[in-house]
């Protein structure tokens, strides 16, 4: 403290020889000094700091002080020359010319092409990077502590930006035509909704753009070493177009988020909380397929991300790049595996090849967002974890219990269930979604397998392998239906005989399949998907099936019962055995409530609940035994 306090006296004395020495002098020559001398503070300072809280080792880390200081200090070389000395350490500094500068950011980049140094700032800290030589993994990362304290530290280029992603591909094996995945029925049935006017989610705050109809990126900017560029359109057709942003939307399905090609929606949104995605056929910047840099999304800047297609690649590949790009900006880095930082993925003949998102995502069919479960696995990352710190979890649409089960639409005639009428979408690993029905004595035949997004009618592939189980009305399992983890789009099957007439009860739920090895969990098995099919007509009514998942428990009761599997209950009237109203009130309508029965006489009486629809009427058996 006494050597820092000293060398402050010292420069408060330098300034003052300064000043008055130079009172006729250039004001700029002036300002070039002081700045020099500030920066002498900050480094000295940090000294400081690094020998009292590091030991004697090279430190990992170097700090470099408050971090608004740090980043004032660096743009004030805008008053000359636009250079700056970046320290990465005590003995080492790199000269930076800087191209940008607004409140929250400054843009440079070395005299070595390629290189680039980002500094961003807002209320949460300051970070950024500087990359000295992507190719030769020369980076370095800028992080702010729990103090307010900004510090550098050498890194992987991975964990700052996507780099070189499928570097050396130029044409990739193309699937056979006749491939399911492909799926040229599904693009012949699509409805006719503009490429332009796509939408996974209408109405989320929170917007993913996928750009394909070209892209002027300004100068000024982190990428193409601050050079404008022209990145021109894709240029498939409007088909193929779909095709892409549907592989992209359903990668994304389980948060809150809209995917879409409206650039209007974007415009609208807030910075904090959009991302562009631009899918072009320019090659003009950038070794590889991919590039992102990490953390970009909502940080208030617009950084894109970047897919460049070149011969051979295919929709479903051009959407998984996509995502995968997407991904670095929502805080991902690689799934890495022991072959390098793009895990290859998991091959076995009991499932059609499985490889996260996050790894080398273009050369499976079965790709999913992973927690690095997956043998070999040198990362320790879970996906959705770090993405739900920017776009949150869908809402659930289904209840997670039978109790709270969602009636399924039929024909009252035919039985015949409609896909677009009984949809439903899984969030989580752990969610499930109940739906309950009235069956006839016969064959119940029930498909559940993945739908497009938002009646598109457009989808290629799914991250869901769907695996469904059929109760019956006391909730004993009779009987499970499953993807089969091969031809994942024709979802789970039943062809089941209903012996006897009753309410029902199917659970779908997301599934996995091998081990480590060979295959993968349920943890990225997850989307939307719809239920179709016939059911047996039944004589039970929609309101049968409804009181049938209400149960009213104990029965006897000493005081006090428990109303469960309500959903949109009103009121409540308890009626003596000879037709007295004894008590009512008010319900809430959710799926356990309790109701006080003490006071009344022992005996038999009836409950009539009373919901939208009808009455549900239960029987009451009170013994107090005092």
């Amino acid at each position: 403290m006494l050597k820092k306090y000293a060398f402050t006296c010292l420069i408060r004395v330098v300034f003052s020889s300064v000043i008055s020495k130079n009172q006729k002098s250039n004001q700029q020559k002036i300002m070039k000094k002081m700045y020099i001398l500030s920066l002498l503070l900050v480094v000295f300072s940090n000294t400081i700091y690094s020998q009292t809280n590091q030991n004697s080792e090279t430190p990992k880390s170097y700090a470099l002080g408050n971090h608004l200081n740090y980043f004032n200090t660096v743009s004030f070389a805008k008053n000359f020359n636009n250079e700056v000395n970046i320290n990465v350490n005590e003995n080492e500094s790199y000269t930076v010319n800087l191209y940008t500068y607004t409140k929250n950011e400054v843009i440079g980049k070395l005299e070595k092409e390629g290189s680039v140094f980002s500094l961003h700032t807002d209320e949460k800290g300051t970070k950024g990077y500087l990359i000295v030589s992507a190719d030769d993994n020369i980076v370095y990362k800028f992080t702010t502590d729990f103090n307010g304290v900004l510090s550098v530290a050498p890194a992987d280029i991975n964990s700052v930006r996507c780099h070189d992603y499928h570097t050396g591909v130029n044409k990739l094996p193309k699937r056979d035509s006749a491939d399911k995945f492909v799926k040229e029925e599904a693009v012949k049935s699509a409805s006719n909704v503009s490429a332009l006017e796509l939408e996974s989610l209408p109405g989320s705050e929170n917007v993913i753009l996928v750009d394909m109809d070209g892209y002027v990126l300004p100068s000024g900017t982190e990428w193409n070493n601050g050079s404008s560029y022209q990145a021109a359109a894709l240029g498939w057709s409007e088909e193929k177009e779909k095709l892409i942003w549907a592989e992209i939307a359903e990668d994304f399905a389980p948060f809150d988020v809209n995917v879409t090609t409206k650039e209007a929606l974007w415009d609208a949104a807030e910075k904090t909380n959009r991302q562009k995605l631009i899918i072009t056929s320019s090659r003009t910047f950038s070794g590889g397929n991919g590039v992102a840099s990490l953390n970009s999304f909502g940080d208030n800047r617009d950084s894109v991300c970047w897919m460049w297609v070149t011969n051979g690649f295919t929709t479903d590949e051009v959407g998984d790049v996509g995502s995968h790009e997407v991904g670095h900006t929502l805080g991902l880095e690689h799934q890495a595996g022991p072959s390098g930082p793009y895990f290859p993925g998991n091959d076995d003949p009991s499932h059609d090849g499985w490889v996260p998102l996050m790894g080398n995502a273009y050369k499976k069919i079965i790709s999913q967002w992973c927690n690095s479960e997956f043998d070999g696995a040198t990362a320790n990352q879970d996906d959705i974890a770090i993405m739900v710190r920017t776009i949150p979890y869908n809402a659930d649409d289904h209840s997670d219990t039978a109790s709270g089960a969602t009636n399924i639409v039929t024909n009252t005639t035919t039985g015949d269930v409609a896909a677009n009428e009984n949809e439903g979408l899984i969030t989580t690993r752990t969610d499930v979604d109940y739906f309950k029905f009235a069956s006839g004595v016969g064959t119940l035949n029930l498909t559940i397998k993945p739908r497009p997004l938002n009646g598109t009618g457009v989808i290629l592939r799914t991250n869901l392998d769907v695996i469904v189980k059929l109760y019956d009305s006391k909730e004993t399992l009779i009987a499970t239906a499953e993807a089969g983890h091969k031809d994942l789009l024709d979802g789970a099957v039943f062809n089941h005989e209903i012996t006897q007439e009753g309410v029902y009860y199917i659970e779908v739920d997301g599934y996995g399949t091998g081990n480590p090895s060979t295959g993968y969990t349920d943890y990225g098995s997850l989307g939307p998907y719809s239920v179709s099919g016939n059911i047996p007509p039944s004589q039970l009514s929609t309101n049968d099936v409804e009181a049938n998942s209400v149960r009213i428990y104990p029965i006897p009761t000493d005081g006090a019962i428990v109303i469960e599997g309500l959903t949109a209950a009103k009121e409540y009237i308890l009626v003596n055995n000879i037709g007295q109203v004894v008590k009512k009130g008010n319900l809430m309508g959710i799926s356990k409530e309790e109701v006080d029965l003490r006071g009344l006489q022992n005996g038999y009486y009836v409950m009539k609940i009373k919901t939208e629809k009808n009455f549900i009427t239960k029987p009451v058996i009170i013994n107090q035994s005092h």
